[in-house]
């Protein structure tokens, strides 16, 4: 049997769980490779079959044989900070930050200017589609051309400002950022205009993950679709998102002076803890090898070896309180980030059984943890992650206690909290809605303090709730009245709300009596307690 580490310190039970989770990945078990160092930053990566282009602020460079050889390709450039390169038609369009937008191939004797065409020295962004191109300017707007680049139409119809710095072809129209909003359009056309999103963001990237919209701006990510879009909160406060990159069910994020998140469904973000990456400024997905290339501010190109796992998933799992003799039952997901196609194991002690379902690069385990033969004490017990080579830890943590009521006491406006008499801070304090006058409660801590699982589902907006015999499942839906109890429709006198720094809060007296617990309320020291 797996050996049982007693730790001595309170066990914290989820007070500071965010539903849009964020892990750290293990650093070491990431195959990371120094491509190449060069003298000024790396601006944009470019990947056409065996050919990667690498944009800097001293120009453009290229290889054909996997780095043996790396060559220069300036000759016609008049600025050589490479903003933005894409391929169309057998040639190269370059877009640079100070001279313009080129053409070209990398055979030809030098790059060829297209600022008769589309007039302006700052390119941020260059994409085709079929025969047309796009080109997004920072100082004219947005440009399209209808006949395979021979003339371009400056498309601005719409736009507050035309320092135009990201652009999107998606499954649901066009997306354009600029440096005061984000833009729709169905369509391109001439005559067409386009619609704001988001008002007072300024985007520096944009990305599609399975028909969702990932917005990355100087103030946070945000996430939709059309004209519908919320910010996500992948770290508190408001992040510089550098760049979102999506491809194969992937997520790549980057934050200044943070480094990279992972994410494997655009809700559970993971950071790399590498300091390689802190200074990180674009990423490239390499399918055919099976790499991404990370090109840094400091001129480092890295690579990323995704045939080795790399296993995303939260180290620690809070159940709090576990009644003796009672079967506990909780679930937790592992992403692979991986392109590995191993099998994942996970091993424990004997009290605790497993079962695992798999969908795609997403692996949820079903535990069930049998305290009968436990002592009634603190426990942190480590569950071993196994893929190939990779072998990692995750430790469940709980108190098993003695066969009696637990008694939940929080307080209006306070973020201090009591489970039987012992003291927990919390990160956002209760508070009454004035409208309905029910008092909302943060949904990690109540639940887990009773002993429930919290699953959040980001697309749907959806929080569920069960109890650890599986008898109860509640489903609450973010600013909706309506709820389910065993998939029975319940109307609710409030709905359940997301408030800052991104904490779900629920009704109280709703959840603790659909689970049989008796809910207590003193006016006098706006005091809510819950016993169960």
């Amino acid at each position: 049997m797996m050996s049982v580490k007693k730790i001595s310190f309170v066990i914290l039970i989820a007070l500071i769980l965010n539903l849009f989770t964020i892990g750290n990945i293990n650093a070491q078990n990431l195959n990371i490779k120094l491509i190449r160092s060069f003298d000024s930053q790396i601006n944009t990566i470019y990947i056409a079959s065996a050919t990667i282009l690498i944009g800097t602020d001293e120009g453009l460079y290229y290889t054909s044989d996997n780095f043996k050889t790396l060559r220069k390709k300036n000759e016609g450039l008049t600025e050589l900070s490479i903003s933005a390169i894409d391929y169309y038609n057998g040639k190269y369009y370059i877009g640079t930050d100070g001279g313009g937008l080129y053409l070209g191939s990398l055979e030809d004797a030098q790059w060829i200017s297209l600022r008769n065409l589309v007039d302006c020295p700052t390119i941020s962004s260059i994409k085709h589609e079929g025969d047309r191109i796009y080109v997004a300017s920072y100082c004219s707007g947005f440009f399209a051309s209808f006949n395979k680049g021979s003339t371009f139409l400056n498309l601005n119809k719409g736009l507050s400002s035309v320092k135009a710095s990201a652009f999107l072809i998606a499954s649901s129209g066009y997306y354009l950022g600029t440096d005061e909003g984000f833009y729709y359009a169905k369509t391109i056309s001439e005559g067409m205009v386009w619609n704001k999103v988001l008002n007072n963001v300024s985007v520096n990237s944009v990305s599609e993950f399975n028909g969702v919209v990932l917005v990355g701006t100087s103030s946070g990510i945000y996430s939709g679709s059309e004209n519908k879009f919320e910010k996500i909160n992948i770290v508190s406060g408001s992040p510089n998102i550098k760049f979102v990159e999506a491809h194969y069910n992937r997520v790549i994020v980057g934050i200044d002076s943070l480094g990279l998140f992972l994410s494997c469904d655009a809700v559970n973000y993971f950071l790399n803890s590498s300091e390689l990456f802190f200074d990180v400024r674009t990423v490239a997905f390499d399918s055919d090898k099976k790499l991404i290339y990370v090109g840094t501010k400091s001129g480092k190109l890295y690579s990323v070896d995704l045939s080795t796992p790399i296993l995303l998933f939260n180290k620690t799992i809070n159940l709090g309180t576990v009644r003796k003799g009672s079967v506990f039952t909780f679930s937790f997901d592992v992403f692979d980030f991986s392109f590995n196609t191993q099998e994942l194991s996970l091993s424990g002690p004997n009290f605790i059984q497993f079962t695992k379902t798999s969908s795609g690069n997403k692996i949820n385990f079903c535990a069930k943890l049998d305290s009968s033969k436990l002592a009634a004490e603190k426990y942190s017990v480590p569950l071993v992650l196994k893929k190939g080579s990779v072998e990692e830890k995750v430790f469940v943590n709980f108190e098993v206690v003695e066969n009696t009521e637990i008694v939940v006491r929080l307080y209006i406006g306070s973020t201090t909290a009591y489970i039987n008499d012992k003291e927990y801070k919390l990160d956002a304090p209760p508070f009454i809605d004035k409208i309905s006058n029910r008092t909302l409660v943060p949904v990690r801590f109540i639940s887990e303090a009773l002993g429930f699982d919290v699953l959040w589902d980001g697309i749907k907006k959806e929080v569920t709730i069960k109890n650890r015999e599986n008898t109860t499942e509640i489903k609450l839906y973010i600013n909706k009245t309506t709820a389910t109890v065993n998939g029975k429709s319940i109307a609710l006198d409030v709905a359940p709300v997301i408030l800052p720094p991104g904490r779900t809060f629920v009704p109280i007296r709703f959840i603790s009596e659909t689970f049989k617990g008796t809910v207590y309320w003193d006016s006098k020291t706006k005091e809510v307690k819950i016993v169960f």
